[in-house]
Formats: C-alpha cells, sequence, structure tokens
C-alpha cells in the first residue's frame, strides 16, 4: 500500500500560487457538476483547503469528506482504494484531482470502491496532459460557445506529485474510458474546464 505521503503531500495544493483562477473554474465547475445531480448528500474524497465542501453546505447539502491526512480533520480517514464506508450511503460521490496521487495499477480498485459507497453517481476529475488552445465567442443572448483544440504531448514523465496523467503515453483517453467501464460506471458525461483544460471531468453512473 502506498504511504500517507506519496498520495497526500500538503506541499501540493499549499504553495503561494495554487489558488489561482484557473483552479477557481474548476471549483466552479466542480459545485455545478454536483449540485446538478440534486443530491441530498455527498462525500468528497480528498477535502483538500475545504472550499467545495463549505460551499455545498451552503446550499443546503449535506457533505461528509475522506481523507487520508487526518490533520484536515475529514468526516472518515482513510484511503480512497479502501473506505471505511458502507456500501450506498452517498447520492453523489466526488473525487477531484485525487486518483492520479496513486498508482495507476490501483486506479480501477479505487473506482470500485467510489462506486460501492455512491447510491448513483459519481463525479471525478483528472489531469489530462495535452497542449491546448482554446476559443471564446460571446453574443448578446446567446449562450457563450468554447471551443477547444488538443495536441498530444509524446511524454510519459512522471511529475513531482503524481503517477500517471491522462494523455500521456500508455495513457489515452480511451484507456481511462476502458477502466472505467469496466469498474462498472457508465459515463454519462464529460467535460472540460473553461480556461483550466488540464482538469477533465466525467459524471458516471452506477
Amino acid at each position: 500500500m502506498t504511504s500517507k505521503n506519496e498520495i497526500n503531500d500538503k506541499n501540493h495544493y499549499l504553495y503561494e500560487d495554487y489558488e489561482d483562477i484557473k483552479r477557481w473554474n474548476s471549483y466552479f465547475v466542480q459545485a455545478n457538476a454536483i449540485l446538478e445531480l440534486n443530491p441530498k448528500n455527498v462525500l468528497e474524497v480528498g477535502k483538500g483547503l475545504g472550499f467545495i465542501k463549505n460551499y455545498l453546505a451552503s446550499k443546503g447539502t449535506i457533505v461528509k469528506t475522506l481523507d487520508i491526512d487526518k490533520t484536515l480533520k475529514p468526516d472518515y480517514e482513510g484511503d480512497v482504494r479502501s473506505m471505511p464506508i458502507k456500501d450506498n450511503q452517498f447520492d453523489v460521490v466526488s473525487c477531484f484531482q485525487v486518483l492520479e496521487h496513486i498508482p495507476f495499477n490501483d486506479f480501477k480498485t479505487a473506482l470500485r470502491e467510489l462506486r460501492r459507497v455512491t447510491k448513483k453517481y459519481c463525479v471525478i476529475s483528472l489531469p489530462y496532459h495535452t497542449l491546448f488552445f482554446w476559443i471564446n465567442f460571446r453574443f448578446p443572448g446567446i449562450p457563450i460557445t468554447n471551443f477547444t483544440f488538443r495536441l498530444p504531448i509524446l511524454s510519459n514523465k512522471k511529475t513531482k506529485f503524481h503517477y500517471w496523467e491522462m494523455g500521456k503515453i500508455g495513457f489515452s483517453k480511451n484507456k481511462i474510458r476502458q477502466e472505467i467501464r469496466e469498474a462498472g460506471f457508465k459515463i454519462i458525461k464529460e467535460k472540460s474546464v473553461l480556461m483550466n483544460e488540464y482538469h477533465y471531468f466525467f459524471i458516471l453512473e452506477k
């Protein structure tokens, strides 16, 4: 089993520029992806700085958190690969920018655990390693239109904090989709984040 320090190094999200505008855009997508599913209760895997829990709670949603780091004071202390939670406990389980911190061999194990504890839905995000370009169109009375173009980066170098990233050699988007389906989920939606295309979202159904 991977050590606590390997999968949850607080230096990853406590450095000076972590909370930049790109990440706040990602928070917006995280919160809305959950709220669109109209849950009464949510499990957030990976508490981090607590923004999502606080925001959802302000909307009347019951939110519990799980984290391997007890100093963050999560509701449940544990590993995403073996969560100390009963089956079918939450309407939605979220897991944002967490799964890349464990070896890819454990990815499907973690997905199956997420599926076990949710009643119906799971929302995850993963880093998507590509070159990208986006064009944004705004016209009065018409919803914002965003076009994203991606080019592959032929790399598989491990980053300081991530074991793997979608888009790198050996971790194509299709391979990630296959792993998700083999874990028992149905992919009902995928989406990128405007101004933070490094974060890629999957909305999953049990």
